[in-house]
């Protein structure tokens, strides 16, 4: 009786761990914003600008199906190696359009993140990726809105899909 209690309960525990299958990702990354883990520091005060800022920390969910997210050390000494990017639009008179650069150039954030897995370890990978930005009171006006495009290259050079963030007011009243 007490060798047919514990054989069945092995044959539950094996069931149980053969239906935790790995989850079936596709290779190319794919980006989600995550809206419930972004969130904004208003009004924090600069003493060496002697201004006031507000951060947005952004939250994204990623999945990968090989795992090949991020860079290394050595592969972000090579500052051309951009695995996220990030483009700002504002809003003025209800029309969207790319925030510019000091050159007039749209503003786009290139940016390195480092591995999410060792690179020997090969399978699928799932998580939530964050990202800060500050944006100074005296670059914007009150109540200025912003918005987001962004998207992230593995080590494959392969895209995810572009996602955008909700509006973010900058300078509230």
């Amino acid at each position: 009786m007490h060798t047919s209690r514990i054989l069945i309960t092995i044959g539950c525990l094996l069931f149980l761990i053969s239906c935790n299958k790995k989850p079936d990702y596709p290779n190319a990354p794919t980006l989600e914003f995550n809206e419930e883990r972004t969130f904004i520091v208003r009004d924090q005060y600069n003493d060496l600008s002697l201004t006031f800022n507000d951060s947005i920390v952004f939250a994204f969910n990623f999945t990968d199906g090989d795992g090949d997210l991020g860079l290394d050390e050595t592969d972000r000494t090579d500052n051309t190696n951009i695995n996220f990017m990030m483009e700002q639009f504002i809003k003025k008179n209800g029309v969207w359009s790319p925030s510019l650069d000091v050159n007039l150039n749209p503003l786009v954030y290139k940016e390195q993140f480092q591995l999410l897995s060792p690179k020997e370890v090969k399978g699928p990978l799932d998580g939530i990726l964050l990202n800060a930005k500050v944006f100074s009171h005296s670059q914007y006006g009150p109540n200025d809105t912003l918005k987001f495009v962004a998207k992230i290259k593995d080590r494959a050079g392969n895209f995810s899909n572009t996602v955008e963030t909700p509006e973010f007011i900058i300078d509230k009243n």
